[in-house]
């Protein structure tokens, strides 16, 4: 629709009668109409403030460091802040314009509104005192309306921006520790099936060795071979799997007695997994678990007891490593009936003990259950 323009020179040869009367009118007029202006700008500036609280709640329920999050909570503060000030301004203006009906500015009250509806729209052209009324409210109503769309939508554009960066953002937390809590329950629920203790528990109910057995070695190889996938098998049947593993690396079948790492690698190797004997440290093995090898360590386990709540003699033992994570190392050790952690240093103590020797374990199909 064309924006209608007033001629600046209509009614200059009315008489002064009619010219005075026309001003009053329209005066009257006018004041009613900057009042419900008045009135709604204040409610703008109100909501604009609403929203503003709003979005610092939701800032203080959902907040989040990620970087494009800071930039869109940056640009809606901004805007709450132009948009404040746009209001406060207009207010400001209509105040003064309503001032001068009172005597209390000489300024034109028609030129007044005039700055103030151009000032927001430059196709309404100039207006001036013989404007009727309901035409000067009507120009000012389209001005202001034009104005307040065009920044409402921008506004409510970013506030919703937010919104749904802040639902994104709780949504990928959530997501994210609901994955973590499954990888993790995924990892207690194999290492129950991958542990297995020389001594009788629950995860070798049918161990007959004798609390003093020498099945270290064997324990520990059987929880290798079902971490790679050469072994299956639960609790019923560590037993044999023990027993098997001493038979197939060569050793006596005596359990009583225990064995080299040397003597348990070639019966690792029997089952298609790649064994190798050396000697290293723990910080030289963090390249090997971090590509998913996991190592049969010699340890004196009287260095770690701390860890355990009771004293130990010292002795020749063999557990597993099966991770390293800030500054605490792991282990399946088969003395005990579930997985450890003690400290790095502990772990090299016990290791230092022993020679540091180490037996890498891998499976050149690459077929773990990890």
């Amino acid at each position: 629709m064309q924006t209608p323009y007033v001629n600046q020179n209509q009614n200059t040869k009315a008489a002064d009668g009619q010219k005075q009367q026309q001003s009053n009118n329209g005066q009257s007029t006018e004041k009613v109409r900057l009042l419900a202006n008045l009135s709604y700008l204040e409610r703008q500036l109100e909501d604009v403030r609403n929203n503003n609280q709003i979005l610092q709640e939701s800032l203080q329920a959902g907040r989040s460091d990620n970087n494009n999050g800071n930039n869109t909570v940056g640009t809606q503060n901004k805007l709450n802040e132009v948009l404040e000030g746009y209001y406060q301004s207009r207010i400001a203006e209509v105040q003064q314009v309503l001032g001068s009906y009172t005597g209390g500015s000489a300024t034109s009250p028609s030129s007044s509104v005039s700055s103030i509806a151009s000032s927001d729209n430059n196709s309404l052209g100039s207006l001036n005192s013989g404007n009727s009324g309901s035409e000067l409210g009507g120009l000012f109503d389209s001005a202001f309306n034009q104005a307040y769309d065009s920044m409402s939508g921008f506004v409510n554009q970013g506030y919703n921006a937010v919104k749904d960066f802040l639902g994104n953002a709780v949504d990928t937390v959530g997501n994210a520790v609901k994955d973590g809590l499954s990888a993790f329950g995924n990892m207690l629920g194999k290492a129950s099936e991958w542990f297995v203790s020389q001594i009788g528990g629950s995860s070798n109910p049918n161990e007959d060795g004798g609390p003093n057995n020498g099945n270290c070695a064997f324990a520990s190889s059987v929880m290798l071979a079902r971490y790679f996938g050469a072994m299956g098998g639960g609790a019923g049947e560590a037993d044999s799997q023990i027993e098997q593993m001493r038979g197939l690396s060569g050793a006596s079948m005596d359990e009583s007695e225990g064995t080299t790492l040397s003597t348990a690698a070639g019966g690792l190797r029997k089952l298609g997994l790649n064994a190798n004997v050396g000697e290293a440290s723990v910080g030289d093995l963090m390249n090997g678990l971090n590509s998913g090898k996991k190592y049969m360590l010699a340890v004196n386990p009287e260095k770690y007891e701390e860890f355990l709540g009771k004293d130990l003699t010292s002795s020749g033992h063999a557990v597993v490593l099966m991770g390293i994570r800030d500054g605490m190392a792991l282990l399946f050790d088969p003395g005990t009936n579930k997985p450890i952690t003690v400290s790095v240093g502990a772990l090299q103590n016990a290791m230092s003990d022993m020679g540091n020797e180490v037996m890498e374990v891998s499976n050149p199909n690459a077929r773990n259950a990890a």
